[in-house]
């Protein structure tokens, strides 16, 4: 019987290491099933097309059932989830497409801090806050997009350039700058205190997604799901927020 083949998409090879050490300490553990299983382009697919879905439900029924809760440390945390770990699965799709990756590793994080910077800019202007709360949940499902785009790229075996990379990158990056300026900039009152959790949690989702991406995703379960998972919490959250003030209030997580 001939083992499957290592993609992006199914990346046995690791799970077969660590079936092969498992057995030396524990059998059982080795021959257990989950470690054969990841999920095929069939399932990512519709994985994809549920994702737009939602997305779709919720732009046309946000009038007529607004949702009901949520707050900005919640936003600020995921948007560090959605950041690092979209970043982490672009640069190494790169690298498995073009072979190299120091060479261009610069340009690659630059254009993820463009991204930052302009969504920061583009976003960060004073304005009524129910005006920033529309806008923050337009944006929480516009990040979606680049989920969709990459998981597409996937399943296609597009090869991943340089540009569509950058692209890719800047507007992961702009998301994400975006959300931080809306939610820092919907604070009631122009004071600086309470900026600290902001930055500590926007930390830790970052160092989540650093570490369980690096270690549990993107090795056992794919590029795929791992795209998914990146961009399954904001898309939650957009449902959470109101469309009122209290809705981005100093709820923590």
């Amino acid at each position: 019987v001939h083992p499957p083949a290592n993609t992006d998409l199914h990346p046995i090879c690791y799970q077969y290491s660590l079936a092969l050490w498992l057995s030396r300490f524990h059998r059982q553990l080795a021959g257990a099933r989950w470690l054969g299983w990841t999920p095929g382009p069939r399932t990512l697919a519709a994985a994809v097309g549920i994702l737009l879905l939602a997305v779709l439900l919720m732009v046309v029924g946000r009038r007529r059932r607004p949702a009901t809760g949520g707050g900005r440390l919640w936003v600020v945390l995921w948007a560090g989830w959605y950041g690092m770990l979209l970043e982490s699965v672009l640069v190494l799709v790169y690298q498995t497409a073009s072979g190299v990756l120091y060479r261009d590793l610069g340009i690659l994080l630059t254009m993820f801090m463009a991204g930052l910077t302009a969504g920061a800019w583009w976003f960060g202007h004073k304005s009524p806050l129910m005006r920033r709360i529309r806008l923050l949940r337009l944006v929480l499902a516009g990040s979606a997009l680049p989920v969709v785009l990459t998981v597409v790229l996937l399943l296609g075996g597009v090869r991943s350039g340089l540009v569509i990379t950058s692209l890719l990158l800047v507007a992961t990056g702009g998301i994400t700058g975006a959300l931080f300026a809306l939610v820092t900039g919907a604070r009631s009152r122009d004071s600086v205190d309470g900026i600290g959790p902001v930055y500590a949690v926007d930390l830790l989702g970052g160092s989540l997604a650093s570490v369980l991406g690096s270690l549990l995703f993107m090795p056992m379960l794919g590029l795929g799901v791992t795209t998914l998972l990146a961009g399954a919490p904001p898309l939650l959250l957009a449902l959470w927020i109101r469309n009122t003030p209290s809705s981005l209030s100093e709820t923590a997580p």
